[in-house]
């Protein structure tokens, strides 16, 4: 007997080999970080620009994720408040741009204006609307780490209040933080 991933495997490549005959079709599957065994997950989008990362997509300064927060409780949690501290998070963080202030530019009312040069030279540049855009300004580079120790500071209180012991954030397919 197959396992449930070999059947997706066998399943997945024999359908995507009868659309392309004509290219050797593999798929593997592997553990994507999505579920980490906690207790309450919200998706949310959001784009940001890393000018210090190593990966070329990662530099531009618009590229986007679909992601998740996933929050790990006590046995005791009160899963009423769970819930409302994730709906909060939601509504705050969801379609935003995650902006490093070192890299802002302009920062007026209704408009805020983003650039860098990366170390290998390219410059990216981005203006926003805030009346139409959200934008939130960190202290620190947007990556999925320091995004989590943001959301866990500006959270704290609620977090522990819901008996809320870790917090993982995914950006995306094979990288997350808690």
């Amino acid at each position: 007997d197959m396992t449930e991933e070999q059947n997706i495997q066998v399943y997945l490549t024999h359908h995507l080999q009868e659309i392309y005959p004509t290219i050797k079709v593999e798929v593997h599957l592997r553990p994507t970080g999505f579920y980490r065994g906690g207790d309450a997950r919200i998706l949310f989008r959001y784009a940001h620009g890393l000018k210090r990362s190593s990966s070329c997509g990662c530099k531009r300064i618009a590229h986007g994720h679909l992601s998740f927060i996933e929050l790990k409780t006590v046995e005791y949690a009160n899963r009423n408040l769970v819930g409302c501290v994730l709906h909060d998070i939601q509504s705050y963080i969801r379609n935003v741009y995650f902006a490093f202030r070192e890299n802002i530019i302009t920062d007026s009312p209704g408009f805020v204006k983003i650039a860098y040069t990366c170390d290998a030279g390219d410059t990216y540049s981005l203006e926003l609307s805030t009346d139409v855009h959200d934008v939130i300004v960190l202290e620190t580079e947007t990556t999925v780490e320091n995004l989590v120790n943001w959301l866990v500071e500006k959270y704290r209180v609620q977090l522990e209040n819901a008996g809320v012991t870790r917090v993982y954030m995914s950006e995306g397919l094979m990288k997350s933080a808690s």
